[in-house]
């Protein structure tokens, strides 16, 4: 794993839900029947199952041609292919989501749950891999093979993360200069910004940072509003195997720290308990 001591590193951070995806080189022919054996395969751990529409592929070529094209092929089998299983732990908090294309680990925020850090997530992810190679093998699958992989954290900044109102975003985020109109822009305007960048030329894939306000209303305010911060990395993994999408995800884990960190102020890092 990518040496993480010198990581920015907070008491308290905003974050309400990280995810680990995989989207595997070949889809799996996963059958709606089969989803009672993937059930079964994290009955201990994650108990509740539902079923859910199957996610999108996840895109990547800038071609927008070729995207079409290839949705057009994809379209007949995604129309017939069995419902995205989504298997969830009894507090809410722990997420495993298996269909045909992917595998996706997330936590939650539930309540008062502290986020567990990401190194607890990923050993979640290689458990995950574990128990869906062993059910491939069971129902004589081939394993999958991870092809593009995403890591996403998402934040949600309200008035106990120092943010109560679009212009207390220029105090938290280090690029973002505010409205100065004398007033004539309501407070409770809706804003949002944008960041952009792509990995150094040895690593294929990219970084986004987006931010946008968002009504919130609570039991004190039907009026109340939140700041969404969402940090995501996508890319390949230099090979077809779990050790090479850990690495990306190690990779990006780091970009998206520092990047987080990068866009917000030392007046938030106060108010969110920067420890190092």
């Amino acid at each position: 794993m990518v040496d993480e001591v010198a990581l920015p590193a907070y008491e308290r951070p905003p974050v309400v839900e990280v995810a680990l995806a995989i989207e595997f080189d070949q889809a799996i022919g996963f059958r709606a029947l089969d989803l009672g054996n993937l059930a079964a395969a994290w009955a201990d751990s994650l108990p509740v199952a539902d079923e859910r529409p199957p996610l999108p592929r996840m895109e990547w070529l800038d071609d927008d041609l070729v995207d079409d094209l290839l949705d057009a092929l994809f379209d007949d089998e995604e129309r017939v292919a069995p419902p995205r299983l989504w298997l969830q732990s009894s507090a809410g908090d722990q997420v495993v989501q298996i269909q045909r294309d992917r595998i996706v680990v997330n936590w939650r925020k539930e309540g008062s749950g502290d986020y567990p850090r990401y190194e607890i997530v990923r050993d979640r992810l290689q458990d995950a891999w574990r128990r869906l190679i062993q059910v491939c093998d069971d129902l004589n699958q081939d394993a999958p093979e991870p092809n593009l992989c995403e890591i996403q954290y998402i934040n949600n900044i309200g008035i106990d993360e120092g943010w109560k109102s679009p212009q207390d975003t220029e105090k938290l985020i280090t690029s973002w200069q505010g409205v100065d109109d004398n007033s004539y822009i309501p407070s409770k305007h809706l804003c949002q910004f944008s960041l952009h960048c792509h990995f150094p030329d040895d690593r294929e894939g990219w970084l986004n940072i987006d931010g946008w306000t968002t009504s919130a209303p609570t039991d004190d305010d039907a009026d109340a509003m939140r700041m969404v911060l969402n940090l995501t990395s996508r890319g390949h993994a230099l090979s077809n195997d779990l050790d090479s999408a850990l690495d990306f995800f190690d990779m990006a884990h780091v970009w998206i720290i520092r990047g987080f960190t990068a866009i917000t102020s030392p007046e938030a890092h106060d108010t969110w308990g920067r420890i190092q």
